[in-house]
């Protein structure tokens, strides 16, 4: 996605935070990396575009319909995975799941069919958006999040790569639209 000002390209907010320079972005002096403090999408301002990006480095993949993303708190909490890679994942809920205070939770990748479970892996959410639906007269809000995990071990690397390569399967992703706004 693309903007012709100075605004987020996921929301259009104008208030956003800078973020650090990454090594990706060393030969690009001239274009400045944010975060948007409404929906935590990052984006590249490059006078006078905002961009959009990705910053997977692997494509993502999509599990079956019984693996979901349980969110570990006083009260469990249970996430439908929309798509996975071993650097993070994308999940939708119902309800907006973020305490007002942090980015950070501790999630659990549940399989329902057998039980098994890989248990606490920490994410940093990166991304959010709201959608509201209006199904039979009936309005509803979808909240999808994008997060990047974060701190996991050797252990939980290794199980999850093997999840992912053994349940996945590859994501078709569309080609990206601009939009201007």
């Amino acid at each position: 996605m693309m903007t012709l000002t100075k605004k987020c390209p996921h929301c259009g907010s104008k208030r956003f935070t800078s973020r650090s320079e990454t090594s990706r972005t060393t030969p690009l002096s001239f274009a400045t990396i944010f975060s948007c403090q409404e929906c935590c999408q990052q984006f590249r301002y490059l006078f006078p575009f905002a961009l959009a990006f990705e910053s997977r480095v692997t494509p993502p993949s999509e599990l079956p319909v019984n693996f979901l993303l349980r969110i570990q708190g006083t009260r469990n909490q249970y996430a439908r995975i929309t798509n996975i890679s071993p650097g993070g994942l994308s999940f939708i809920h119902h309800v907006n799941v973020l305490p007002a205070d942090t980015r950070l939770l501790v999630v659990d990748l549940y399989n329902c069919n057998d039980g098994s479970s890989l248990e606490s892996l920490r994410i940093e959410i990166v991304a959010s958006s709201e959608q509201e639906l209006n199904r039979q007269g009936r309005k509803a809000s979808i909240f999808r999040y994008s997060a990047r995990f974060i701190h996991l071990n050797q252990a939980q690397q290794k199980v999850l790569v093997t999840c992912i390569s053994q349940h996945g399967s590859p994501r078709l992703l569309s080609p990206q639209k601009v939009k201007y706004r």
